[in-house]
């Protein structure tokens, strides 16, 4: 296709997304090997909610400000310091890992420094887009990051899960870590137009004054915030409890890490899918088809419930993979088309907290929740309310009526 020629004969496109798949790589070894290392040493699914709830803690707490840092320094430096931080902090949990460190909060502060990169990235990533790239080129970005990471998330788990059958969890760990710094020295190589100083310095206000001209434009748009609402709720009924208890039930029902591993690696290859369709969407209006597709999600927590057979659980995190990386991609699209430059990293930046904000919350509470309403009612809570939020977010007028037309003056 014309749009994928144009990706890889820009030279910088073409670094930007072989470091997203390295970092990523990185990224997706990671789930596997930490929530076996963390059951080999605590022997408890709380333990590992925990560092995941400090991850998510720092996460929605750095958003704000990461949002207005990434409104007035070069976006270009922040992608390169999230992935840095990242890979640090997983180097740091191997490590504590390889020596029996059985104190928890080390943990969890290595997890709350992936949470500030996380949020570094998430606020600064759509402005980086629309700098750099134009026109329906930019959902074809959107739609290669889906593939490139998905396909490295392919061999994240599988490799993951071959260093901890044959090594130990923390090495695994530990090599996923150099994976982001590589990443980082790739793209601190390129040379990216960066508009996050496009307002002039003697013209900057105030802290509050930055966020109050970010609320105001996330807010005047309910075509973002009324998908975010949907998201935050999902991340504890649905979300949360996928990541916390099922590496617990993997190691039940699906012969442990290697059958967690492919049930995630099945994820990862619904996600080249979505991201392979998305390539070739050029839907009138994107999020229409963005929320509907969001309905393939339902049966993945559906088929864990059920503790139906490890061939029916992949198949159904297959679909929730196709459809999360294919709704992603028209919804970044949308982002980047219609949110104005000065504003668009503030925009990020409440996007984010308001879809992630309550996950911290979803990791503490699912094991809690599941002894108090049995895995198969929680899950199936999970899948009921995957189906009712997209129907109901389809009902607001301006989700269903937004264009593609890109009007970033909007």
């Amino acid at each position: 296709m014309e749009s994928i020629r144009k990706l890889f004969e820009n030279t910088l496109l073409r670094r930007f997304l072989i470091a997203r798949a390295l970092a990523n790589l990185g990224f997706a070894m990671v789930p596997v090997a930490l929530s076996f290392m963390m059951l080999d040493i605590f022997h408890s699914a709380a333990d590992l909610g925990l560092v995941l709830g400090g991850e998510a803690i720092t996460l929605v707490a750095g958003l704000l400000g990461a949002g207005i840092i990434a409104d007035r320094v070069s976006r270009a430096r922040l992608l390169v310091l999230a992935d840095l931080m990242t890979g640090i902090a997983y180097i740091a949990l191997g490590l504590f890992g390889h020596f029996g460190l059985r104190n928890i909060w080390p943990y969890v502060g290595a997890g709350g420094i992936i949470g500030v990169g996380s949020a570094l990235f998430g606020v600064s990533m759509d402005g980086w887009v629309q700098a750099n790239v134009y026109g329906d080129l930019r959902q074809s970005v959107n739609a290669a990051r889906s593939i490139y990471r998905n396909l490295a998330s392919i061999m994240g788990p599988l490799i993951a899960a071959v260093l901890v059958a044959l090594t130990s969890p923390p090495l695994a760990i530990l090599i996923a870590g150099f994976l982001p710094l590589i990443a980082s020295y790739i793209f601190a190589a390129t040379k990216s137009t960066d508009v996050s100083t496009s307002v002039s310095q003697p013209t900057r206000t105030g802290v509050f004054r930055d966020l109050k001209e970010g609320w105001s434009a996330f807010s005047s748009r309910p075509w973002i915030w009324s998908i975010d609402l949907q998201f935050a709720i999902w991340h504890v009924v649905t979300y949360a409890p996928i990541i916390v208890l099922g590496p617990l039930l993997a190691k039940e029902y699906y012969h442990g890490a290697p059958g967690w591993a492919a049930i995630l690696a099945a994820l990862a290859v619904g996600g080249v899918i979505g991201g392979v369709v998305a390539f070739r969407s050029l839907a009138k209006h994107p999020l229409r088809v963005a929320v509907g597709s969001l309905v393939l999600m339902a049966p993945f927590p559906a088929t864990l419930g059920l503790h139906l057979s490890l061939e029916w659980v992949a198949l159904a995190s297959l679909l929730a993979g196709a459809g999360l990386e294919y709704s992603g991609a028209l919804y970044s699209f949308s982002v980047q088309a219609h949110v104005p430059k000065e504003v668009i990293s503030r925009v990020s930046s409440f996007d984010y907290l308001a879809s992630v904000g309550l996950l911290p919350v979803g990791y503490v509470l699912a094991v809690p929740l599941a002894h108090l309403l049995s895995l198969l009612a929680l899950f199936t809570i999970g899948a009921v309310y995957t189906v009712f939020s997209a129907i109901v977010i389809l009902s607001v007028r301006s989700v269903w009526n937004l264009p593609r037309t890109p009007l970033t003056s909007s």
